[in-house]
């Protein structure tokens, strides 16, 4: 059996999906943006080793910290946030890192009661490619917690450079 659908009637088919598409993502609250929000992150000073602060949802607050002050910042006992999925975090994770799956977030996930909103929290992902680690931090600010990092180079860098890690983990 022959289709014989015209150009003008395929356009017009075209049209009414894309507008009605559209137009669903605009009214759900949960709808994709059309453009990607640019969120600039605050950066990681000397004095934040020993003064770390943040108020309000000013994305600044959120600190980029890089490995070498990500590593100062481990032996003085901060701690690191996984946010990558549980098998990721299974095979090798930060040394007593806590793991809080981005795509498992929500504000009643039970590894938010491993962590206080009043200490500093190292959130990190695979690599500087992957930006789940920023996305995790804002929705923890908005809970408000104060003091977050994100350590952008992330966890292979970490295990390039031979510093403290675990196998294992819940699943």
């Amino acid at each position: 059996m022959k289709l014989n659908i015209s150009l003008k009637k395929l356009s017009y088919i075209l049209f009414i999906s894309l507008l009605l598409g559209f137009t669903h993502n605009f009214i759900s609250p949960k709808g994709i943006p059309l453009v990607k929000e640019e969120i600039i992150l605050g950066s990681f000073t000397d004095d934040d080793l020993n003064n770390v602060g943040a108020n309000g949802l000013d994305y600044s607050k959120i600190k980029a910290i890089d490995l070498e002050n990500a590593f100062k910042l481990f032996k003085n006992g901060v701690k690191f946030v996984d946010v990558r999925d549980q098998w990721d975090f299974a095979d090798g994770h930060v040394s007593g890192a806590v793991n809080l799956p981005e795509v498992e977030f929500n504000t009643k996930h039970e590894a938010l009661s491993k962590l206080s909103k009043d200490e500093p929290l190292i959130l990190y992902c695979s690599s500087d490619d992957c930006g789940l680690s920023t996305k995790v931090a804002i929705e923890l600010m908005k809970l408000g917690y104060q003091y977050l990092y994100v350590f952008e180079e992330g966890w292979e860098i970490w295990l390039e450079s031979d510093y403290p890690v675990e196998v294992g983990g819940e699943l």
